[in-house]
Parts: C-alpha cells; sequence; structure tokens
C-alpha cells in the first residue's frame, strides 16, 4: 500500500509587544514587504492592533513550523537590534 499523507495542519502564534504603535507598524510593512518571507511562506498572515503584532505560522510538520518560527524570530531580532542602533 502507498503512504498516506498527513493532512493536518499545525498553527503557531508568535505575538510580539512592539512597545509603541510606531514601531509594530514599522515592523508589519517591513514583514509584508519582505520577499524572501513570501517566497519562502514563513509566515501566514500578521495582524497589527496598537503596539502588538501577532504573526501566524502555518505548515502540516512539527519540523517546518520550528524552521519557521525560527527565521521569524532571527528576522525580528534583526530588527528590533536595527530600531535599538538608530533610535
Amino acid at each position: 500500500m502507498g503512504e498516506v499523507e498527513c493532512q493536518k495542519s499545525i498553527k503557531h502564534l508568535i505575538e510580539i509587544n512592539c512597545l509603541s504603535e510606531k514601531n509594530s507598524n514599522i515592523l508589519y510593512k517591513c514583514l509584508l514587504s519582505d520577499d524572501s518571507l513570501k517566497q519562502n511562506e514563513m509566515f501566514t498572515r500578521a495582524n497589527v492592533s496598537g503596539s502588538i503584532l501577532k504573526i501566524e505560522l502555518q505548515s502540516n510538520t512539527c519540523e517546518d513550523i520550528r524552521y519557521k518560527a525560527k527565521n521569524i524570530y532571527d528576522y525580528l531580532h534583526f530588527f528590533f537590534k536595527t530600531v535599538e542602533t538608530f533610535a
């Protein structure tokens, strides 16, 4: 018999307090305009509300969710280090 592919979808939500509405809006725009993140489908959707940014990841495997989460966390780390440098 052939292998059966798992259709179960795993979702992971990353919630970031950007400390200001300005920072959350800048980060939101950066995420949406980043071609690499889009091409690699690193996140399903992003939503901003005040200083809070929520990023949803979705995949069929835990390994892929971990990979996407690590890439998003690396992106966030770079973003906040850059903001800190120029603040």
